[in-house]
């Protein structure tokens, strides 16, 4: 690679020959079907189609006034989703239930985390402030090390538990307080 910056513009032929060179050659191919190092690969042609039409489009749909056309896209593709696990009504938008998607587990614990840190605070109440201390999180002793990292960014890191499997109860006996 160049030691600076260059002055001139380059031609795409030799540009892509730079990265074939020196880029791809280092990069950790996540989406190789024989790369087991962290998550498994999540890329399928849908994906990839789809992430070129977002890309191409230049889409900022945080909310429907931003872009009302991928905001109810969105909410199409969350009732399809919704379907295939056979979730209750209660989670779809039609019963003001809904959903949304994140970009990774992340995101998805710290959103989880705080809204049950809130839900359980508004039926428990938090009058002295000192009501957060006391709750807990509980997970599998094979759940994630990002769970803790979330869990103290949402609030919740004074007490994790990790469950064995011997002592975790069955997803089946939640579904039907839902």
């Amino acid at each position: 690679m160049p030691d600076s910056l260059p002055t001139q513009p380059q031609p795409i032929e030799s540009i892509l020959q730079e990265v074939q060179k020196h880029i791809i050659l280092g990069i950790t191919h996540w989406q190789s079907p024989n790369f087991f190092g962290y998550f498994p690969s999540s890329l399928s042609t849908a994906s990839f189609l789809g992430e070129m039409l977002l890309t191409g489009f230049d889409i900022v749909g945080f909310n429907w006034l931003a872009s009302p056309a991928a905001t109810e896209l969105e909410i199409v593709v969350m009732e399809w989703l919704l379907k295939l696990p056979q979730l209750p009504k209660s989670f779809s938008f039609s019963s003001n239930g809904g959903g949304v998607m994140h970009r990774t587990t992340c995101e998805s614990f710290v959103c989880t985390l705080v809204a049950v840190r809130e839900k359980k605070l508004s039926q428990i109440g938090n009058d002295k402030g000192d009501t957060l201390g006391k709750l807990v999180v509980y997970c599998s002793d094979q759940t994630h090390c990002s769970l803790q990292r979330r869990a103290k960014l949402s609030g919740l890191v004074r007490r994790m538990s990790a469950l064995s499997r011997q002592q975790s109860p069955s997803i089946s006996s939640y579904v039907d307080k839902w």
